[in-house]
C-alpha cells in the first residue's frame, strides 16, 4: 500500500543508524497489499536507487512483480529504470568499496548533515546514494487532475543537477516540483 511504501525509505535509512547498510525491500511488497500500477512504478524507481534491488513476493493472484505482466506504460518505465540500475552497477560497486574502506554507508540520511530536517516529515526520507547522488523518494500517489506527483524536497548545499534532465538546482533550498510517472527526483553533484 502507499501507506507502507511511505515508510520504506525511513526503514532503509534507519538501518544505517544501526550499522546495517545492506537492507533490501521486496519491490511491490512481499505479502498482502494491493495491485496498483503507479505504486509498482514508484517501487521500481526507489529500488533503482537502493543498495539492493529485488523483484520478489509471496504467491497470489495480486502479485505481479515481473514488469512484462503490467501495461505498456508501466513496462516502459520499469524497463528504463531496470536498465539504468544495470548501468549504475560500477558506481554501486565503487561506493561499496568506499564503504568497506571508510565505514561511510552507501545510503546516508540527509539528517546526518542537516539534523534540523529530521523533524520535517516531507524531507526525512531523503538520502545520499553514494558520494555523487542525492535521492528524494516519491512515496505518495499523484494528483489525478494534474496527472503529476506534487513533491516537496530539500536539496543539500552545493550545485545539483537533476539526473535525468540535467536541470541545475542551487542547494540548501527547498523546492516543490511536479513529476510525471517516468520522472524521479534524483540529483547528481559536480
Amino acid at each position: 500500500s502507499w501507506k507502507m511504501f511511505n515508510k520504506l525509505p525511513e526503514y532503509i535509512i534507519s538501518g544505517c543508524n544501526n550499522g546495517i547498510s545492506y537492507i533490501s525491500t521486496d519491490i511491490g511488497g512481499f505479502s498482502g497489499g494491493i495491485e496498483d500500477d503507479e505504486l509498482y512504478r514508484r517501487y521500481i524507481q526507489f529500488g533503482t536507487f537502493s543498495v539492493i534491488l529485488r523483484l520478489c513476493s509471496d504467491s497470489s493472484k495480486y502479485y505481479k512483480r515481473e514488469p512484462w505482466n503490467w501495461d505498456m506504460h508501466t513496462l516502459s518505465i520499469a524497463s528504463y529504470y531496470l536498465r539504468l540500475r544495470n548501468m549504475l552497477i560500477p558506481y554501486i560497486y565503487t561506493e561499496a568499496y568506499n564503504y568497506s574502506q571508510t565505514g561511510i554507508p552507501i545510503i546516508k540520511p540527509i539528517y546526518y548533515e542537516y539534523p534540523e530536517v529530521y523533524d520535517e516529515i516531507e524531507y526525512r526520507n531523503e538520502y545520499y546514494f553514494g558520494t555523487g547522488l542525492f535521492v528524494s523518494p516519491i512515496t505518495k500517489p499523484k494528483d489525478i487532475v494534474m496527472n503529476r506527483t506534487i513533491h516537496k524536497m530539500f536539496l543539500p548545499n552545493g550545485i545539483w543537477y537533476e539526473f535525468k534532465t540535467g536541470i541545475k538546482y542551487a542547494g540548501n533550498k527547498r523546492y516543490v516540483s511536479f513529476y510525471k510517472d517516468e520522472d524521479y527526483p534524483v540529483f547528481a553533484t559536480q
